[in-house]
């Protein structure tokens, strides 16, 4: 190892020992031993009833870096999450605010196999919408024997401690991002004469020596139509005439031989933006942590996001040195209009269905389509979105405890603590009928409504 001028010392490290410095001036022949650390096996982790040194655990416990938590934004606790812990596997739909599935160690039974979660020794409060900037720690237990919650652990249990106030003057934080997503290329369509010459050709090696479309006539090769109408035409055409226009039995849409690029319809470059806030302080007599959170994060997918407001409370209080009382609250509103797109009819799926030589709009601004024969059953992707954009579902929760505990002889502390959840829901959602496609082109447009709520509470005493 040759080392620099003016340079008298050398540091060794490695992975599960302890590093060292040694002076290196004036030797050219060192030799050093280093010895095991165990920091990580003194780290201390929170099992449900109590915390433990890692090295006295004999279960399987993986501790997340909350620190990592916050270096990729995200809009839900289990994308935070992803990647963080061996062992464990999130699955989402890509769409902001949309559940995951979790899965801690694969698919271990027939029936349910998601994890148990518990906020502030709440069991089953929502760590889908906590605010990530509120996390002290976060353990994954991946075995029943880490935990005392027996069976509903099975599947594992996922432990947070939210942050707390700390002996000191006030502390003011503020964490927040700005970042675009971008919608990416999108898909490599074909255009319209390729299309129409990929029809053909389908019917050439199907036997047909004289292929025909509705839409691009017949012959050897087929003619893009200058318009889209029942039977396809060209300019001129009585059956062109604006005149003759009738939604529902003559509509007549000016064809795109350039090709509409329905995916760029649809999505956009999206926004997101998040703000936290937060204040905290404490004393020998007590404690508190209040935190603000507003996250908006729009969809790749036009008219498509997740806006949630939340608002924590933590605070403790001592009665005495051995007596304790305190509370966790934890409040948000959130409006979150998902679309769904994992089905055949999503606007993804449709996008690339869509005959490319049908515009979004017809010679009259109504939406064009597939109901002219010979451009398969596909629906107007941009017009699935347009008319769902007024939709809402509205979420308003209330979940967190109040404890107490009493430290008496000498090892022993006794806790009590009540907790849970209120959530109550609203949504209403538009209905149009899609007159333009070759499918569901009838019937009434409808509107409906729904509310609701759940409520939860856990009365633990260890």
């Amino acid at each position: 190892i040759s080392v620099p001028g003016g340079k008298n010392s050398l540091t060794v490290t490695s992975v599960g020992f302890e590093s060292q410095t040694i002076n290196v001036a004036n030797q050219s022949n060192v030799s050093l031993s280093l010895l095991t650390t165990t920091s990580t096996l003194n780290e201390v982790v929170v099992t449900g009833y109590t915390a433990q040194r890692k090295k006295e655990i004999t279960g399987a416990v993986s501790v997340v870096n909350v620190n990592q938590l916050k270096q990729t934004p995200v809009s839900t606790g289990e994308e935070a999450l992803q990647g963080r812990a061996s062992g464990v596997t999130i699955i989402t739909s890509g769409q902001p605010g949309a559940a995951s599935d979790i899965r801690i160690r694969g698919i271990t039974a027939f029936g349910n196999n998601s994890p148990l979660f518990v906020i502030d020794g709440v069991r089953g409060a929502s760590f889908h919408d906590i605010n990530v900037n509120d996390i002290e720690s976060m353990q994954v237990l991946k075995d029943a024997s880490a935990s005392i919650y027996g069976v509903a652990g099975s599947n594992g249990v996922i432990i947070i401690t939210t942050k707390k106030g700390r002996s000191g003057k006030a502390r003011v934080s503020y964490d927040g991002h700005y970042g675009v997503t971008n919608r990416g290329k999108g898909y490599d369509l074909a255009s319209p004469l390729e299309a129409a010459n990929a029809i053909f050709l389908q019917q050439r090696n199907s036997g047909i020596t004289n292929p025909s479309s509705k839409q691009y006539g017949s012959g050897s090769t087929p003619v893009l139509p200058d318009f889209i109408t029942p039977f396809g035409a060209k300019e001129g055409d009585p059956n062109a005439d604006p005149s003759k226009y009738d939604i529902n039995s003559n509509q007549i849409t000016r064809a795109n031989k350039e090709g509409t690029n329905f995916y760029n319809e649809i999505t956009r470059n999206a926004i997101t933006q998040s703000h936290n806030i937060s204040v905290s302080a404490g004393s020998d007599k007590s404690s508190y942590y209040f935190s603000m959170g507003y996250l908006n994060q729009e969809g790749i997918q036009k008219f498509q996001y997740l806006k949630r407001y939340s608002v924590r409370a933590n605070t403790q209080f001592n009665i005495n040195d051995k007596i304790r009382v305190g509370e966790n609250a934890f409040i948000y509103y959130k409006t979150n209009p998902i679309f769904g797109n994992q089905s055949e009819g999503s606007p993804f799926t449709t996008a690339f269905r869509e005959d490319p030589i049908i515009p979004v709009y017809d010679i009259m601004g109504n939406f064009a389509g597939t109901k002219s024969q010979d451009l398969g059953n596909s629906r107007n992707p941009y017009a699935d979105i347009f008319r769902t954009k007024d939709n809402h579902n509205n979420n308003w929760v209330v979940n967190g405890n109040v404890y107490a505990e009493v430290d008496f002889l000498k090892h022993f502390t006794a806790r009590t603590s009540f907790g849970g959840g209120i959530d109550n829901y609203y949504f209403y959602n538009f209905n149009f009928v899609g007159y333009e496609n070759a499918e569901g082109n009838t019937g009434a447009n409808s509107f409906g409504e729904g509310a609701g709520y759940n409520n939860n509470w856990t009365f633990t005493n260890t």
